[in-house]
């Protein structure tokens, strides 16, 4: 993959496949590495993230076996593994990191875990907070987050986590604690926002055998010394990847339509809000008969006001038609993410006109409008890479990204499924 692409001006049709859901092949491998027997997992999008998770379950016992995209894992059966040292390099993914920092505590192991310095910078403090609450030991290197060293078994019992910072240390416990001695009780402390998260673990857990009491908004109870079960599985469309494309058929479509497939229209996925929210402004999509999703673009897209906080990686997509729909697009419920901010300083260096608002981003619509185009770097953010890139298709001199290759974080495939529906790229 070349470091620097550039995406001419044009507009786009076709078909293209959509990448499985990384949040659910995550869940699943981790279910099927804990689980009795043999498992598939079908469909995988195999990316940095997945090579992380799926290395860092090996380095706790189990046996990955990868076919093209396909999965088959013979899991550990969720035996304890007291006294076992082992480092987990978790690369830049902090789903991986938060996960399986639980995991490793309930079984016992002795984890060393390290990662790329930038997801040292990602938020562990209610992992470390709950740790002194239950006089749980560990140990940082520095007073940076990472390396960390797990020094003692976690017990079953009471945990008081946080869900404001992310719903993943939630999932985190909801994975680990049924493999407690004892049973548990989840008290979060905070009011849930990315609760459609939470629901896809609630989810996975259920079909890999687990049982999980839901008592209230904040309150989970959970039976210890439970068995993960071995399944077959196959991992649905992205959603959230999904609306990159769904931006590029709506703001730069021919009229012949993208066609999406893979996406599952019944999914429990929190960014399926984005077809609500596509349909607010008046973009047409349609469910073909073959199943696919056709996306249009609209004779006239209408800004409108969301609330993103339970569905915070739709920010790039809908931030990228807010530039090109009638009004003004305020998006909040995303002021405190760092992708705001970067978000801002790229769009604002290509002359859209973009404002930091207490709580999010407010984008002033140019209904039919070009953009004159330019470089960009883009941080290795790989959402705002693929933002930018769909962007380049309403310039006038197209752009240029540089650090191309930050979409092997989520999706390797993403430039090829942009000349799929006839994006002119060049190298």
């Amino acid at each position: 993959m070349a470091d620097q692409i550039c995406v001419l001006p044009g507009t786009v049709s076709g078909r293209v496949k959509v990448p499985a859901s990384k949040s659910l092949a995550q869940r699943a491998i981790i279910a099927a590495a804990l689980a009795e027997g043999d498992s598939a997992i079908y469909g995988v999008t195999w990316s940095t993230d997945i090579e992380a998770t799926a290395f860092c379950m090996e380095r706790m016992g189990a046996a990955i076996i990868r076919d093209g995209e396909d999965l088959f894992i013979h899991g550990i059966g969720g035996r304890s593994l007291r006294g076992r040292v082992e480092r987990l390099f978790c690369g830049a993914s902090e789903t991986t990191l938060r996960f399986l920092i639980p995991i490793a505590g309930v079984l016992g192991l002795r984890a060393v875990f390290s990662g790329f310095a930038a997801l040292s910078e990602k938020p562990l403090e209610p992992y470390f907070s709950m740790m002194e609450e239950k006089n749980i030991s560990y140990e940082r290197e520095s007073e940076e987050n990472l390396p960390l060293s797990l020094k003692e078994p976690w017990p079953g019992g009471t945990y008081k986590i946080p869900a404001d910072v992310s719903s993943q240390f939630l999932s985190g416990l909801l994975l680990a604690l049924p493999l407690a001695e004892e049973d548990s009780v989840i008290e979060l402390t905070s009011q849930l926002t990315c609760d459609g998260y939470v629901r896809l673990t609630l989810d996975m857990l259920e079909r890999f055998g687990i049982e999980i009491e839901k008592v209230d908004a904040k309150h989970f109870k959970i039976k210890g010394r439970q068995k993960y079960h071995a399944c077959k599985y196959a991992v649905e469309g992205d959603y959230a990847q999904a609306a990159i494309l769904m931006a590029a058929g709506a703001v730069a479509g021919d009229g012949d339509g993208v066609f999406l497939e893979g996406l599952n229209p019944d999914s429990h996925q929190g960014d399926k809000v984005i077809l609500n929210l596509l349909k607010q402004m008046q973009v047409p999509i349609q469910w073909m008969a073959d199943g696919s999703l056709r996306v249009d673009p609209a004779d006239e897209m209408v800004n409108i006001e969301a609330d993103l906080s339970a569905c915070p990686d739709l920010l790039p997509a809908l931030s990228l038609m807010g530039a090109f729909g009638e009004g003004d697009m305020l998006l909040s419920g995303v002021g405190r993410l760092a992708r705001s901010k970067a978000l801002l300083k790229e769009l604002d260096s290509m002359g859209i006109t973009i404002e930091q608002t207490y709580d999010g981003l407010m984008i002033k619509g140019a209904s039919g409008g070009l953009y004159e185009g330019g470089t960009v770097a883009c941080n290795e953010d790989h959402p705002i890479t693929m933002c930018l890139a769909i962007l380049g298709l309403r310039t006038f001199r197209g752009i240029t990204i540089e650090n191309a290759s930050a979409i092997r974080k989520s999706w390797p495939g993403f430039w090829n499924a942009l000349e799929a529906i006839d994006a002119q790229l060049e190298a």
